[in-house]
This record gives structure tokens, C-alpha cells and sequence, in this order.
């Protein structure tokens, strides 16, 4: 697998064998490559997406959309037609 080869795997048995935190170590460096996705590195590694995702790196991926600015609480509560909500009146 050329992607492990900079790392001296050549076979995906030599990951999965590896102690965990070396493991892990490794699938954050290829995580962190542009582009790389978390289900491509499932898919090649045979590592379930769940222990990819507990790994520490960031996905870099370009199709994740970063999180949107527009809509924050403090704008929400400032927009002139906003109700705040101060629980049920005292007689119900």
C-alpha cells in the first residue's frame, strides 16, 4: 500500500498488528493529508470509521463544509421578531 510505504508498512496485517498508539500516530499523519478522507483510510486499512475518527488528527477534507457563521445564538436572540421563552405562565 503506497500509502503507509513512507512509514515502513507495506501490508495493511503490519498496521493492524502495530501497538495502538503507534497506529494511531501513523493514521494521523495520513488524516491530516488534503484530501484524505476518514472512509478512504476505512476502506484501505480495514480499521472501522469510529477508531479513525477517535484518532486525535483532523480530517483536512475539503468537502467538509466549515461551521456556519451566519446563524449564532447572539444573532438569533437579537432578531426583532425573537420571543424569548421564560416558561409557562404562573396559572397553568
Amino acid at each position: 500500500m503506497f500509502y503507509f510505504a513512507q512509514h515502513d508498512i507495506y501490508d495493511i496485517n503490519e498496521l493492524k498488528q502495530l501497538e495502538i498508539s503507534k497506529r494511531n500516530k501513523i493514521i494521523e499523519a495520513e488524516k491530516s493529508k488534503k484530501g484524505v478522507t476518514v472512509r478512504q483510510l476505512s476502506r484501505i486499512t480495514g480499521i472501522t470509521k469510529s477508531v479513525i475518527d477517535r484518532t486525535e488528527g483532523q480530517c483536512t477534507c475539503p468537502l467538509v463544509p466549515p461551521p456556519c457563521p451566519v446563524h449564532t445564538p447572539v444573532e438569533i436572540a437579537s432578531y426583532p421578531g425573537f420571543i424569548p421563552y421564560n416558561g409557562y405562565p404562573k396559572d397553568w
